[in-house]
């Protein structure tokens, strides 16, 4: 399955400094990434065409309120569930493009 986490990622996180928020960098993995149908999209509450998901390492640090950034693009993490096939664990992330920069 890690095989097929070939696009590159990296995690940012909301922190609070001086009365100011803004999102760091966190770190940064691979993950497998594709666009979320339209039925799925409607079922969480997504305009169709920006809603996708990202399968990858299940000791990855994300949560639901970081931002992910794939080719440049920012994405919002609106969800994250864990899961294990055949011994080996990985994560589940639901994005959300077309965030505003912090």
């Amino acid at each position: 399955m890690r095989g097929n986490f070939t696009t590159p990622y990296t995690t940012k996180r909301l922190t609070i400094a001086s009365g100011k928020s803004t999102y760091s960098a966190l770190g940064s993995g691979e993950g497998f990434f594709k666009t979320m149908g339209d039925e799925m999209a409607m079922l969480n509450n997504i305009q169709a065409g920006q809603g996708f998901l990202m399968d990858t390492d299940g000791d990855a640090d994300i949560l639901p309120t970081d931002r992910v950034t794939v080719n440049s693009v920012d994405y919002d993490v609106k969800g994250v569930s864990a899961h294990e096939m055949r011994g080996l664990s990985y994560k589940k992330v639901i994005l959300i493009k077309g965030v505003n920069s912090a």
